[in-house]
This record gives C-alpha cells, structure tokens and sequence, in this order.
C-alpha cells in the first residue's frame, strides 16, 4: 500500500529505480514496437523503463533535498547486484491484467535494497507504507477494457546488472506519465 506523506504545500512523486542497461532496453523496445496500436494498450515509453527499487510517493517538495539525502547514504550502503529473468506477464499476479511485466526472480539483494529504503525512509516519514517485498519487474505496458497483448513471442530476457541507483520525478501529463531522472548514484559496496 502507498501513501503520500504530509500534505504540506506543493507535492512531488519519487521513487528510486534501477535503469535497464542496454541490451534489455533494445530488446525490450523491439517486443513493444510489434505491438498493435489499441485504445486498451498503453506501451510504455524506452525512456521510461525502470524497475523500481523503492517507492516514496508524493513528498513535500521541500523534501527534497532531504530524500536525496538519504539515497546518497542508502546507495553507499547497497551492494551491486544482478537480478535473473524469470518471464513477461500480465500482471498484477493472481488479479486482473492491469499490466503487463518484464518479471525478474526474486533477489535477496534486492530486496535487502528495498528494506534499506524503507527502514531510513520511515526514520524521517513514519507513516509511510510501502511493499516490504515487491516483486522485481519492469512495466512494460497498462492494459484497460480488457485488452490482453500477445505475450506468446516474448524474448527471453538477460540477467539486468543492478550498480547504479536513479531517482525518478514522476509527473502526469496529457500526453501520459513522465520519468525523469533528477541524480544517480554507484553502489557504494563492490563485491
């Protein structure tokens, strides 16, 4: 569950994400581009593919400095990691299609990445609620009216390299959602 923190002036949504390296993000690019136009199909854009880390929802801009703060602390603190494809899905799991996924396995590290945001995030937001155990994924695409894609060709995905951390801005606009990366950070712990 997500909630939005203080309702004190003007709000910005953030998250904290990994970037797609390259070859996924043109393998990735090309499986969207076969895609058929459709009112139900809402592809998401190559510049918005991330895989989200941790979730902050709408800060208080003049938060900001201090939620940058804390992904510089909390990236030092993180070991690079490399997370194994599992499949491209609709999703959520076990619930309607909303979405569809470009899932990757369940990661100890990455999940010990997630718990580090929360734990320092909830330091300074108590109240703050997020998935303790968010399944790694990359939307690829919102599904409305039912519309499901064919996923019977999807590619097989690479293993996705996890050594930098991007904080995202998410803004709605007419044309649909943005992302847009305000500072990234090395991994502070090589193995």
């Amino acid at each position: 569950m997500h909630t939005s923190i203080g309702d004190t002036g003007p709000q910005i949504r953030l998250f904290v994400g990994v970037r797609p390296d390259e070859e996924t993000s043109q393998l990735l690019a090309s499986f969207l581009e076969k895609w058929p136009h459709h009112p139900g199909l809402k592809p998401t854009s190559v510049p918005n593919l991330h895989l989200t880390v941790y979730f902050f929802g709408n800060v208080p801009e003049l938060a900001l400095a201090n939620v940058t703060a804390l992904t510089t602390l909390c990236a030092r603190g993180i070991s690079p990691f490399s997370l194994t494809p599992d499949r491209i899905q609709y999703a959520p799991p076990g619930q309607e299609p909303r979405m569809v996924w470009a899932r990757y396995q369940r990661n100890a590290d990455f999940r010990a990445a997630s718990q580090a945001f929360h734990s320092a995030y909830t330091v300074l937001y108590p109240a703050h609620q997020s998935y303790l155990d968010p399944i790694p994924h990359i939307t690829l695409a919102r599904l409305k009216n039912g519309f499901l894609p064919e996923l019977e060709h999807a590619p097989v995905l690479p293993g996705l390299p996890a050594n930098e951390l991007v904080l995202w801005r998410s803004d709605s606009t007419p044309k649909g959602v943005v992302y847009t990366p305000l500072q990234t950070w090395k991994m502070g712990r090589p193995r």
